[in-house]
């Protein structure tokens, strides 16, 4: 029994490393610190509370925590902590893993998943989220996604102009208020759901009446 635990945990850590070995020595950083206001507000759009909290995992952990949560017919929804880790996990692994084989592109988002909890805060994922996500329009972070989408600084964004970022961030092309209304207005209602907002208070004309229409392209 007890050769039989070595083994399986020599397999676990042996298919963490050979995930991490696909990442880079040092994980991305964001280059500037955000306000602590933008970012209670982007981790509440991810369904979290105060404080901003995410534990840190090794890859037993992260096994056990799986089986915990699959063990059960009812799978819960995912929580703020590990919206944040698999989006940030995606920043680190787009651009390396490209040329490997989908097996070790999915250990090295497990590999990058466990790393960032470990070697980055929480404020500095949050930051490079912040700052390194594509928003669409050519926006790549949040303070370019406030002048391509409103016209105006970051700092003068209402609330509800606010949540329509955290609405195309990371996913601009599905949740294009442009060419998809319907399904940026859904998403948009789930993420002020999970924001605290009260969504029967709603109103799209009112709340994003500073919404810009996407530029067109000069005509030939």
């Amino acid at each position: 029994m007890a050769l039989l635990a070595v083994l399986f945990v020599c397999l676990i850590y042996g298919l963490y490393w050979y995930g991490a070995s696909a990442l880079p020595a040092e994980l991305p950083t964001a280059q500037r610190a955000y306000p602590p206001e933008v970012r209670q507000a982007y981790w509440r759009s991810e369904s979290g509370r105060e404080p901003i909290e995410i534990e840190r995992m090794d890859p037993l952990k992260l096994v056990w925590r799986v089986f915990v949560l699959t063990r059960d017919e009812h799978i819960p929804k995912p929580t703020a902590e590990e919206r944040v880790l698999t989006h940030a996990s995606r920043l680190a692994t787009i651009r390396r893993t490209d040329h490997i084989s989908m097996t070790r592109h999915h250990l090295a988002s497990v590999a990058s998943w466990i790393r960032f909890s470990n070697e980055r805060t929480p404020e500095q994922i949050i930051d490079l989220l912040l700052e390194q996500s594509a928003f669409g329009r050519d926006a790549f972070g949040y303070d370019a996604a406030a002048e391509a989408y409103f016209g105006l600084p970051a700092q003068r964004l209402t609330r509800a102009e606010q949540l329509a970022l955290f609405t195309v961030m990371g996913n601009p092309s599905i949740n294009d208020p442009d060419r998809h209304p319907d399904r940026f207005r859904r998403h948009y209602l789930r993420i002020a759901e999970r924001s605290g907002v009260d969504t029967s208070t709603i109103d799209f004309e009112r709340d994003l009446a500073r919404l810009k229409p996407a530029s067109k392209p000069a005509a030939p």
